[in-house]
């Protein structure tokens, strides 16, 4: 988490440390198997989400959820095994605001989501799921404590940072001489 956002990394649909189904889908796995392990993956995602939310922080929204589907060439129904991501979300959002007392709507809202076909997944997971939200940070710190400089002021024009400190030099010896000056997007040539 940082800066009030949370990322979580790719869940797969496991069960504790069992791979709950393998195979891609269309080939070995139909869409309804490949769907209720999304469901699976997403609800892992939000757990390994708010795991990670210090003390008394709290989920605010789930902002974008991105459901990778390891499928067979032509296999078209991705958003049909993604429904099966929202669906166990929002089961998960549902649960985890009775829990925790939410009482704002958007905890439990659904994110912008993406359905992606890729050729293959870890351990031969058929689905993956990556999950973004954004916490409500408290005023304490890790321990519950509040940190006795206050807030830190987030950096602006006033506080300068170079981003290109960990920018590789840029090779230039495969570039043409007769590219325009500012590279091919300042190219008006036609």
């Amino acid at each position: 988490m940082d800066g009030g956002i949370a990322v979580s990394a790719g869940m797969t649909p496991r069960d504790g440390d069992r791979l709950t189904v393998r195979g891609l889908v269309g080939s070995g796995v139909d869409a309804a198997t490949a769907r209720q392990a999304a469901g699976l993956a997403a609800r892992n995602a939000l757990a390994a989400i708010t795991e990670a939310i210090p003390g008394s922080s709290r989920l605010r929204r789930c902002l974008r959820m991105t459901v990778y589907v390891a499928c067979a060439e032509g296999f078209t129904e991705l958003s049909a095994v993604a429904d099966g991501a929202s669906d166990g979300l929002a089961e998960a959002l549902a649960d985890h605001a009775a829990r925790s007392g939410a009482d704002e709507p958007t905890v439990t809202a659904l994110p912008a989501r993406s359905a992606i076909g890729v050729r293959s997944l870890p351990s031969g997971a058929p689905v993956e799921v990556e999950l973004t939200a954004s916490v409500r940070e408290s005023a304490a710190g890790p321990a519950g404590l509040a940190d006795p400089a206050g807030p830190a002021a987030p950096a602006g024009p006033a506080d300068p940072v170079d981003v290109r400190t960990d920018v590789p030099d840029v090779v230039t010896d495969d570039v043409p001489d007769d590219l325009p000056a500012g590279g091919p997007a300042n190219d008006r040539r036609g």
